[in-house]
């Protein structure tokens, strides 16, 4: 950046903060939140006895209020639903009583509201039927809504909704923990701030001693409430409420905002966003930085160490971690005790003393308060913690919702920020307490998936957001600047070097013109700041990658793991390059296979005897794997988390390794293959038998263990569901030994004797292997391999430890033993089926059938699709069925089917000549139209998640039909 770059924008940092001096007021202090509909109607509300006749005490309000009303009948909703639905709702209440009291102004007549009135229920009813209530965050919604339902029954307009219901619960709920004491007392509560949703349940007389220079926590609808049904008027709360409309964002056009002021939220997040990315007190300004620092020491040293987001409010974490990191850069030594000792809960903080969702914003900022300080050691319990459930967090879900800001990229910004501090600290051996799995394992995987979501989100015009946004497109420029402190020069340095000139170009951009929708800040409803837009914008602009000395020990957690999968990873590479990058620079396919890798280690910590065995077995499989589902999931942009990609991705190994073994066997020796797969299951399932050795490792007190009925048959009677059509009993083969396979259900392997650690596994198992007599039989019986087996060991070998494995597998894992009964017994009848078809298969491959030849008995590749698709259901179910009503459950078995038959036939393509390839061609195109059809449907009338993973899934399958994973 050239020095005159330089001056300019600390020119202009040093006008934001004059540009805050000038709106602080001594008493009141100031805001800079974006105005509201809702707030506004409220103070349209009010009347005020004058001269012995009520008058409505802000015309103006009204005025705004109709106004804003849009054409469709409603009010707008910035950024969410809930907004359409508190706007719309709190200004028909407006609407209704100026017409029903009929003391309108002249302007105004009775008639010429019934329009709006009529156009504004239609709209309001529809956004009530479309509001997802579970997911709605927005503060105090619970009570306001069903308040303003209250009210409009009163007024003969009642509205029924499908989340109804579930709202109602949710305010009795709320109001279980509400005590009349504590309001009346002097005790502070969080509903101070929504009194408008205790209009009927609370003495409106009793409780003007909480106001705040008129205000009601700096709440205008709050404080317009308690105007509205307190007995004697209040000549504060109305001079607070002319103060707000004279000096917000409004410049006194009618409108208000959902709080004022907002004093040390909005002074802390500027200066702490300006002092972290590179400016200096020299450019801000000495006598500014003075000013609002002195402040907020002083409201630290009044709230005793807590500070809320203006003054006199009730303390809040988020603030108050802010306020003391500000503090300590600022080079005070401010402490984070009372903090802690107000906050801290089981397994992170508390936004608020008692509050319903925990904030992930929140604890990163409290985190780094923590580190802030010049002795991180002292707060060693309360870092690792706030480390934990951020890691967990991000862990367990496939995207960041914060209760403050809509934008994930707002929490992904803060969670690089303070994860790369950890990363420094800890190299620096500053934070040598936090266990190295953190380090390790979860952090850089959750710093790799947040850069990598970074990278492929950003839109073509350089911005971020949607719709594009200024201050979103600098959190994600803050983003990569953190992130790109790590030692990823040679893996991703030149994307993100490209993606953040593309970025800055696009805030130059619209510095000059528009600045797009910032509106993501949640409160009653979601508001925008124009001083934490400017400051996140000149903040972007100021900061650039810092090159941090790392040493060995993170430089080796970030370096990439040679593997023969390189050639594989190439074609995947390029099939899904252009639609993937467009025309984004090439190194962000390094930055993701690194992502994989990191994720593919992490499997095999997670399982490190089975894993690790199966990863020798598929001669890198298991990182092709990986890459696939995690390309996959970028390609559709439809993210998974860690959890959700290593469980599908530890079983979906196993599955098709299974399939591929399998097959290629009866490849090579159709004969033997049948008679290899029958023997197996008999020696493998049979009861009675001796356990293999991977059971009993030559211990002959294990052998007791399993003939004391390791087996135990009285578990599972089937391995079908009662009234299936298909039953393992009508394939046309000897059935005993799949009978037995179905009916055993093994107790959990002790993996540490489960699987030996040596040569002589089944698992490692050469993909050359020949077949001989001695193959077929094994060692007289035993199952331990003899002397000159060992290097490439046995066939016969091979298949019962790969069954057992799969078996184990669909039996033990700890997410499929936690799906419903119903998904369980589809998984085991699948699995029945997927064997069978395996022994028909072998029987059949030298025959050279058509390509529909299968459909009776059916195909191990069509039947491998079912036992996916399967296995997935019950990863995805946590105890209830996946897909739970009727018509779910035909539209996923039509999506399977489908997508079975499509996978079948295209794998079929390389064995046939050109005549059948143009049959199959045409049927394979008709059955992947059918896939989309029955998925689109399918995610229209399933959960989000289960539509999200699915159609990763169907990327994933349309990869492996091409024969990329394919052993041979």
């Amino acid at each position: 950046m050239s020095a005159h770059a330089r001056s300019s924008l600390n020119e202009k940092a040093k006008h934001l903060l004059h540009k805050l001096i000038g709106k602080h007021d001594k008493k009141y202090g100031l805001g800079c939140m974006s105005c509201t509909v809702y707030d506004t109607a409220w103070l349209a509300m009010i009347k005020k006895p004058t001269d012995g006749r009520q008058q409505w005490l802000f015309p103006v309000c009204f005025q705004y209020v109709l106004d804003s009303q849009l054409p469709e009948g409603g009010w707008p909703s910035y950024a969410s639903n809930i907004d359409g639905i508190l706007n719309t709702m709190a200004a028909l209440l407006a609407i209704l009583k100026h017409r029903e009291e009929a003391i309108l102004d002249a302007d105004f007549k009775v008639a010429d509201l019934d329009p709006r009135i009529k156009t504004a229920t239609q709209f309001l009813q529809r956004a009530l039927d479309d509001w997802d209530v579970a997911s709605t965050l927005h503060v105090g919604f619970e009570i306001l809504v069903p308040s303003l339902l209250d009210l409009m029954e009163k007024a003969n307009f009642e509205f029924n909704f499908p989340g109804r219901h579930l709202l109602y619960s949710m305010r009795k709920s709320k109001m279980a923990k509400f005590h009349h004491s504590v309001i009346y007392s002097d005790t502070q509560t969080t509903l101070l701030h929504s009194l408008e949703g205790l209009i009927g349940l609370i003495d409106f007389d009793r409780i003007s001693h909480h106001k705040i220079n008129g205000s009601m926590m700096s709440s205008p609808s709050s404080t317009a409430a308690y105007l509205i049904h307190a007995s004697d008027w209040d000549d504060d709360a109305e001079q607070y409420l002319r103060h707000v409309l004279s000096a917000c964002e409004g410049d006194g056009k009618g409108g208000v905002p959902s709080a004022f002021p907002s004093t040390h939220f909005e002074i802390i997040w500027v200066l702490s966003t300006l002092l972290e990315t590179g400016y200096t007190f020299e450019d801000l300004g000495c006598q500014e930085l003075d000013f609002f620092t002195e402040l907020l020491r002083n409201a630290l040293d009044r709230g005793c160490g807590l500070i809320g987001f203006a003054p006199g409010v009730d303390p809040d974490v988020d603030d108050t971690s802010k306020a003391i990191k500000l503090l300590n850069l600022a080079g005070g030594s401010a402490s984070p005790a009372a903090m802690v000792n107000c906050f801290e809960g089981a397994s992170n903080f508390r936004t608020y003393r008692a509050e319903r969702n925990t904030s992930f914003s929140a604890n990163c900022n409290v985190l780094g308060a923590l580190l802030s300080v010049q002795d991180p050691s002292e707060y060693a319990t309360q870092i690792e913690k706030a480390i934990r459930f951020l890691c967990d967090s991000l862990w367990n879900a496939d995207t960041t919702v914060d209760k403050w800001n809509l934008s994930p990229h707002y929490s992904m910004m803060l969670f690089a920020q303070v994860m790369i501090e950890v990363m420094i600290l800890w190299d620096r051996d500053r934070l040598l307490f936090i266990e190295e799995y953190l380090i390790g394992d979860c952090i850089p995987i959750l710093l790799l998936q947040t850069l990598n979501r970074t990278l492929l989100t950003q839109n073509d015009d350089g911005s971020w957001g949607n719709p594009s946004s200024n201050e979103v497109t600098s959190y994600a420029i803050l983003t990569l600047v953190h992130i790109g402190a790590l030692p990823l020069a040679n893996i991703a340095g030149h994307a993100i070097k490209d993606v953040l000139n593309r970025g800055y170009t696009f805030l130059d951009q619209a510095h000059q013109g528009g600045s797009g929708s910032n509106y993501l800040w949640i409160e009653k409803v979601t508001y925008s700041s124009s001083a934490l837009t400017e400051c996140y914008h000149l903040a972007a602009l100021k900061t650039k990658p810092a090159n941090h000395a790392f040493g060995d020990r993170i430089k080796s957690i970030f370096s990439v793991q040679p593997n023969a999968v390189a050639p594989q990873a190439a074609l995947l590479s390029t099939n899904w390059r252009r639609t993937l990058l467009r025309d984004r620079p090439i190194s962000i396919m390094e930055s993701i296979h690194l992502e994989s890798d990191l994720l593919t280690r992490q499997a095999i910590k997670k399982h490190p005897s089975p894993y690790s065995e199966v990863h020798k077995i598929q001669s890198n499989n298991s990182t092709l794997v990986t890459l696939l589902w995690t390309m996959a999931s970028y390609l559709k942009k439809e993210y998974l988390s860690p959890k959700q990609l290593i469980d599908i991705i530890d079983v979906f190994g196993v599955i098709h390794h299974t399939n591929e073994y399998l097959q290629s066997m009866a490849r090579e020796d159709p004969t033997k293959s049948s008679l290899i797969v029958r023997r197996a299951i008999n020696k493998r399932f049979t009861e009675g038998q001796e356990g293999p050795a991977h059971a009993s490792n030559g211990s002959s007190e294990q052998g007791e263990e399993i003939r004391r009925g390791e087996y135990d048959t009285s578990l599972i009677k089937s391995m079908t569901t009662r009234g299936s059509k298909r039953k393992l009993d009508d394939v046309p083969v000897d059935n005993d030994e799949f009978h037995t396979f179905r009916q055993l259900k093994p107790k959990k392997l002790r993996y540490e004797q489960a699987v030996p650690n040596d040569e002589k596994s089944l698992l490692y198992i050469s993909q050359d292997s020949k077949l001989d007599d001695n193959s077929i039989d094994g060692t007289n019986g035993s199952h331990t391999m003899n002397q000159s087996n060992t290097t490439r060991g046995s066939r016969f070998e091979g298949v019962t430890w790969t069954l057992d494995l799969l078996r184990e597998y669909i039996l033990h894992y700890s997410r499929i033993r936690s799906a419903s009964f119903n998904d369980q017994e589809r998984l085991r009848r699948q699995t029945g089926a997927f064997v069978s078809a395996h022994v028909n298969f072998s029987s059949k491959a030298s025959s050279n059938n058509s390509m529909l030849e299968y459909d009776d008995h059916g195909s191990p590749d069509r039947d491998f699709i079912h036992l996916l698709f399967a296995t997935i259901t019950c990863l995805l179910g946590h105890g209830e069925d996946c897909f739970p009503t009727s018509k779910e459950k035909y539209l996923s078995q039509a999506f399977c089917d489908h997508l079975a038959r499509f996978f079948q036939l295209k794998k079929s393509l390389v064995d046939v000549d050109e005549d059948h390839r143009k049959q199959i061609t045409v049927v394979s195109e008709y059955e992947r139209e059918r896939v989309v059809v029955a998925l689109e449907t399918l995610k229209e009338n399933t959960s989000s998640l289960n539509g999200k993973i699915l159609d990763v899934f169907f990327a994933v399958v349309e990869q492996c039909a091409q024969g990329l994973l394919t052993e041979r």
